[in-house]
């Protein structure tokens, strides 16, 4: 066995050694190409691949393991949005749809649009939320509205958007104990699994086509298990979910 090693290593060794070792000179001179994001209709635009308007074909269904609309079989080249850039202005909603189309893009996640969002690199930015101190359940109609734009800007381009709403109130693990000391809550025992948590009932309005928009509640693998009736308010859709859902999760797709 050690000298299956050892001529393992030589092997080894000998390929380091006997590789090419490029200097500058090797190669041609190089430059500069940065790729266009704005270019017109040519041979390297995929514009086409989103058929759009997205939805047109049907709602997008799993038959035999594959994703599927009324027309046959559909795949995914997709993309995520995360914080800020899920409320761009009117103008960059359309270029940013235009240009996801472009490369062939026909699915969106929308991510971490509700909080304040910011990562070691740039400083948190306001979500859907209001900026309001006393309250997180408000949404910024400013907010909303560029939100709904962009999501109407890529249907236009034939990109597809979902949303996950995650919604709960109080949550503690079993047997937790929670105690006040001076003007602090805090736990004096953690307790174990399972969470136990506390479903909230809410009314949801999305400015979508109530034809072309539907929710389902999820399981805690993120699984569909119940679709969620959705009604039409004065063209909008209109969503209750409740605590009868027994999740946190809900899957909005608009098309």
């Amino acid at each position: 066995m050690k000298k299956k090693f050892q001529i393992f290593y030589f092997i080894v060794f000998s390929l380091f050694c006997s590789a090419p070792v490029f200097s500058q000179p090797d190669f041609a001179p190089l430059f500069p190409f940065l790729i266009s994001y704005d270019s017109p209709d040519n041979v390297t635009n995929m514009k086409g691949i989103p058929d759009a308007p997205a939805g047109k074909h049907g709602f997008i269904r799993i038959e035999n393991g594959r994703f599927v609309t009324d027309i046959g079989i559909i795949r995914f080249n997709g993309t995520d949005l995360t914080g800020a850039p899920n409320f761009p202005t009117y103008e960059q909603a359309d270029r940013l749809a235009a240009r996801m189309a472009r490369f062939g893009i026909n699915c969106v996640r929308l991510h971490f649009l509700d909080d304040n969002y910011g990562n070691f690199r740039n400083k948190a930015e306001q979500g859907i939320f209001a900026n309001d101190s006393t309250t997180q359940r408000k949404p910024d109609p400013v907010q909303v509205d560029l939100l709904d734009y962009l999501i109407a800007a890529f249907k236009k381009q034939g990109v597809s958007s979902r949303i996950l709403l995650a919604a709960t109130g109080v949550l503690q693990n079993k047997n937790m104990t929670i105690e006040k000391i001076g003007n602090k809550i805090t736990a004096s025992n953690w307790g174990t699994s399972p969470v136990y948590v506390e479903g909230i009932p809410a009314v949801i309005t999305m400015r979508s086509n109530p034809d072309k928009t539907k929710c389902y509640a999820l399981d805690e693998r993120g699984e569909r298990k119940q679709e969620i009736l959705v009604e039409a308010d004065n063209g909008n859709s209109k969503i209750e979910i409740s605590p009868k859902h027994q999740t946190i999760w809900y899957e909005m797709e608009v098309y």
